[in-house]
């Protein structure tokens, strides 16, 4: 679904700026929307949705975020059209498509789903199940006495997670630059605590290989890896192994 056009919105990006597709199971069917850019990804209480008046979106209402920005959410049957449309076409098909799917569907069996991202320029990646949220980095307080790798805890919505610097924890040099960097806090689901990254690159669906014998050049410890994929013409993807990352 390509959001600008369905609400008329003026396209200001480049045709040659890097989108996004985000991929939603909806009445068991996949739906993916067209976006500039993942800023966060959320768990949200559906009390805290404050209704607000309907504009040019259909919405069940907003939510205040950490920053104290509003983000608007958005009602699933203002894409009832295109459900339905969806629907239609599939009773269409053949058996031979059918079967294309149950073969389809058995592959997807043999993948892992990710949360990728980056630390100067390696691309990293846990399995999304391990993934409570992703947060922007707010202000840290010293922890003393504290492994070097641990930066400290940060306030999130009254809670206090430990916010442990991945670089420092994989022997990887920061970039000169990268204090400019707009980063982000993964939150663990098992503990209270986070792991702060410079980008965040999306979720995907990959084949996980733990074999790391062919790979030159290997950049992060073999104890902290639990595999690694590749995607995008090659580009090598590191998939962490966080219980080891933890002890």
């Amino acid at each position: 679904v390509n959001l600008k056009k369905l609400w008329k919105i003026d396209e200001k990006i480049k045709e040659n700026s890097t989108k996004r597709v985000i991929i939603v199971n909806y009445e068991n069917k996949l739906l993916g929307f067209i976006v500039d850019s993942i800023d966060e990804i959320k768990w949200i209480n559906n009390d805290n949705i404050k209704k607000v008046e309907e504009n040019f979106i259909k919405n069940k209402g907003a939510i205040i975020l950490s920053d104290n920005e509003i983000s608007l959410i958005i009602d699933f049957k203002e894409f009832d059209e295109a459900i339905n449309f969806f629907n239609n076409n599939i009773k269409n098909q053949g058996e031979n498509n059918m079967e294309n799917e149950e073969k389809l569907h058995n592959e997807d069996k043999n993948l892992t789903k990710i949360l990728h991202f980056k630390i100067s320029n390696i691309d990293l990646g846990i399995e999304i199940e391990k993934v409570k949220e992703v947060v922007e980095l707010s202000e840290i307080t010293p922890l003393p006495k504290s492994p070097e790798y641990i930066m400290g805890v940060m306030n999130l919505r009254n809670s206090v997670i430990t916010i442990m610097s991945l670089h420092k924890r994989l022997s990887i040099t920061e970039n000169e630059n990268n204090s400019e960097i707009n980063k982000r806090v993964i939150v663990l689901e098992e503990k209270s605590i986070a792991l702060l990254v410079d980008s965040l690159e999306g979720i995907k669906n990959v084949e996980l290989s733990r074999n790391t014998s062919e790979i030159e050049d290997i950049k992060i410890e073999e104890k902290y890896l639990k595999g690694i994929t590749t995607i995008d013409n090659g580009k090598l993807i590191f998939i962490l192994n966080i219980e080891k990352l933890l002890k």
